[in-house]
């Protein structure tokens, strides 16, 4: 009997865990192959490729059960493939496993249903530590959506690509820096460069300058506000220098943020249009001359009555052919075209004629003086104009007010030639002519933004100092760099009337002529009160009550005032609400900061203005004067040049006398915005305090005054005509060409421009 039972217990408890962990890694790994969108395999490296494992997406893929192929050969599957991709992915696929590499290929599969299917491969080789090939491992899945959606793109761009380039009419398209990116054949045609020359030029270097400023126009005005433009004639420029009339219509193209990327145009050659409408103008003469020959011919040919009617029909039938070719002609000119006799009688007027003239049809122009379209005034010298045509037989080229029948008016351009009958006798007069309203205002408002840009930039010269102060112990320079033809920035040095040095750096709110004088009246009353008054508080509060009564609030002015004691080496200061300046020690430190003052000039008549503290200096000492144009320099996007970057570079260059202190800021500023322009105006002035030199028995400080003829005319602007009103010369341009330019007050001239040399404003006379 057994007296005893012997057992082994083993904690199998990691292994249990293992287990399920196992379990539950090959259940996500199942989960995970049954979700992809394709098959995964597995297929030994035996003779026959025998399938071990195919996931349940094969199903889907190629319509047979995974349990039918697995223990099969692989080269079932390989009968699937279609014939002709076969053997390419066979060798594809040895070869990558020979690298031991992946492989990637696509094919088409025939499906149990018989449907056609692309598919997409990808699998590794499997191999042992020996290095022997036990298996290969991969995944397939169905791309057939795809590559239909690949052959309809490669369909659709083939069908466009044909389109563009068969299009009888030139394309191009530019970017918006007008850089030419994309063209077709008949666009190089057009112009005769070669595709790879078109791509270094924008639209403006085939464009002859005369056109720049109207297509400008055309941009701003409609292209970017609608995004297209109206068909619109302009000019190319060939490569060979020919000149190549054009009509074209341009379109804005956007990206998917509705951002301006571009224009495009469909571009016309209208060489032969121009030709037709040259010879339509010739066509009359040589219709009269017809019309002469066959009845010449009728009269010749009069053998019998029947023959006459039979030929006289014929040459009506002619006639009224030809006469309906030169009417349809006529009628689809955008231009208006008309005859009349020799008396200047109309005979004939197309549609658009009535149309610019305001008449309901063009029978209601017919039998009316020529000269009843244009304006009284205009009437005498059409009459000359006609009659100077008539004996010189010279085409003409007239401009004319021309006249509506509601009375409204408008200017016109008539192009007119001599219709001559058959022994060369002047019959008729033909002309053709056009609505130029638009383009004689957009010239008159470049002419008159010329004028007052010369007149601001003549005021300007008069302004700044044209030498700096020489004054013992001190070196001294100041500069204005103005961003366009004039600044609205100002600084000026005057001598107190105590042998001080007073140093002014204004900023005028706004820009052209009414800052400009606003500059010249604030230049002008510090000029005058320097010569009687030393206290900065009492010159400002002057200033101040002077520019609030003649700008009545509509400019400001920033300004530091500092006066300078050379004697005592001190400096006092007042700041109108101006960018504070500074004062460096010797070692390139911030010794004082100049901000206290008040608020800017001509804000209010009453502001109260206090000095700030004075500033003793010393040797080698230094004192900066800006503008914010210097400070606010920047790229879109990107810092500002900045007051700390302005002190480094000042403290970097102190060793350097003022006025290399000042180009190297300018410089520094010009490459801090490169590669753009600077925007705004910029000026400075750097005081340097020099080293005490030994004073020899009887010297003292020098001063130099200069008092020209053009600050006498200054003051005079400033202090002796009252009645002349900055705000009124601010609000309306057009009263400043009135009083300097109709004589009927001589003197009024001389206060708003103190100089000999005037600038004439351009002709502005209304129909």
């Amino acid at each position: 009997m057994p007296t005893a039972i012997i057992g082994l217990i083993e904690d199998v408890t990691e292994r249990k865990r293992a287990e399920r962990r196992l379990r539950e890694s090959e259940r996500r790994l199942n989960t995970l192959i049954s979700n992809l969108p394709g098959a995964v395999y597995r297929c030994r490296a035996d003779a026959n490729w025998t399938v071990d494992f195919l996931s349940d997406g094969y199903l889907a893929l190629t319509g047979y059960l995974p349990s039918e192929r697995i223990g099969q050969p692989g080269t079932r599957h390989s009968e699937l493939i279609h014939p002709e991709d076969r053997q390419g992915e066979l060798e594809r696929m040895q070869q990558a496993v020979a690298r031991k590499a992946p492989y990637q290929v696509e094919y088409r599969l025939r499906t149990a249903s018989g449907e056609e299917k692309w598919v997409w491969e990808q699998g590794v080789g499997i191999f042992s530590e020996s290095g022997e090939l036990e298996a290969i491992e991969g995944f397939t899945t169905d791309i057939t959506d795809r590559k239909r959606a690949e052959k309809e793109l490669r369909a659709s761009e083939t069908k466009y690509r044909r389109l563009y380039q068969s299009m009888r009419e030139a394309f191009v398209g530019v970017d918006m820096s007008g850089r030419i990116v994309e063209f077709n054949d008949a666009y190089c045609e057009m112009l005769g460069y070669k595709p790879e020359e078109l791509l270094t030029l924008t639209y403006s270097d085939a464009t002859p300058e005369e056109w720049h400023p109207f297509e400008a126009h055309i941009v701003d005005t409609q292209i970017l506000q609608r995004r297209y433009s109206d068909t619109y004639e302009k000019e190319y420029r060939r490569r060979d220098g020919t000149i190549v009339p054009v009509e074209l219509r341009t379109f804005l193209v956007t990206d998917d943020d509705d951002q301006p990327t571009g224009m495009c145009a469909i571009v016309r050659d209208i060489t032969q249009r121009k030709a037709a409408e040259a010879a339509l103008r010739r066509s009359h003469g040589e219709l009269e001359r017809r019309v002469e020959e066959r009845t010449a011919e009728l009269v010749r040919v009069n053998e019998s009555l029947r023959a006459e009617i039979q030929e006289r029909s014929r040459v009506e039938e002619d006639l009224r052919r030809s006469e309906a070719k030169y009417k349809a002609l006529v009628e689809s000119s955008p231009d208006a075209v008309g005859m009349c006799d020799l008396e200047g009688t109309i005979l004939f007027a197309s549609r658009r004629a009535a149309d610019q003239h305001g008449f309901d049809n063009a029978e209601q122009l017919v039998g009316r003086p020529a000269t009843d379209l244009v304006v009284p005034q205009d009437r005498d010298r059409m009459l000359a104009n006609i009659r100077s045509l008539i004996q010189e037989g010279l085409r003409r080229n007239d401009q004319y007010c021309g006249l509506r029948r509601d009375g409204t008016t408008f200017f016109v351009e008539i192009s007119a030639t001599i219709i001559r009958g058959p022994t060369g006798q002047p019959q008729a007069l033909m002309g053709v002519y056009q609505d130029i309203t638009k383009r004689k205002l957009a010239e008159d408002r470049l002419r008159a933004k010329d004028a007052e840009l010369l007149a601001a930039a003549e005021i300007q010269a008069h302004l700044l100092p044209q030498e700096s102060p020489q004054l013992p112990g001190f070196d001294i320079a100041g500069r204005c760099y103005p961003a366009e033809v004039a600044a609205g920035d100002h600084f000026d040095f005057l001598w107190l009337s105590d042998g001080s040095l007073l140093v002014v750096m204004g900023d005028v709110s706004g820009h052209g002529l009414g800052p400009a004088i606003v500059a010249a009246d604030f230049c002008a009353r510090l000029r005058t009160l320097s010569d009687s008054l030393c206290e900065l508080r009492e010159i400002a509060v002057r200033t101040n009550l002077g520019l609030c009564r003649e700008t009545a609030g509509e400019v400001f002015v920033t300004a530091i005032l500092g006066r300078l004691d050379a004697e005592s080496r001190s400096l006092t200061y007042l700041n109108a609400g101006h960018p504070a300046a500074f004062v460096l020690n010797s070692a390139g430190e911030v010794k004082a900061r100049l901000s206290e003052g008040g608020l800017p000039f001509a804000i209010l008549p009453m502001t109260p203005f206090f000095t700030g503290p004075p500033v003793e200096l010393a040797d080698d000492d230094l004192v900066f004067f800006y503008t914010d144009g210097l400070t606010e320099v920047h790229r879109r996007g990107e810092p500002f040049f900045g007051v700390e970057r302005a002190i480094r570079i000042v403290r970097a260059n102190q060793h350097r006398t003022a006025d290399e202190i000042i180009a190297a800021l300018y410089h520094a500023a010009c490459e801090h915005i490169a590669p753009n322009k600077i925007a705004d105006d910029i000026t400075m002035v750097v005081i340097k305090v020099l080293p005490r030199a030994p004073e020899s028995p009887g010297a003292g400080p020098a001063r130099v005054r200069s008092a020209s003829r053009r600050t006498r005319a200054l003051r005079s602007f400033a202090l002796r005509t009252p009645s002349i009103s900055i705000r009124s010369i601010i609000r309306n341009f057009s009263t400043i060409w009135s009083i300097s330019w109709n004589g009927s007050s001589p003197t009024s001239c001389s206060r708003i421009f103190p100089t000999s040399s005037t600038v004439r404003p351009p002709s502005l006379t209304p129909c």
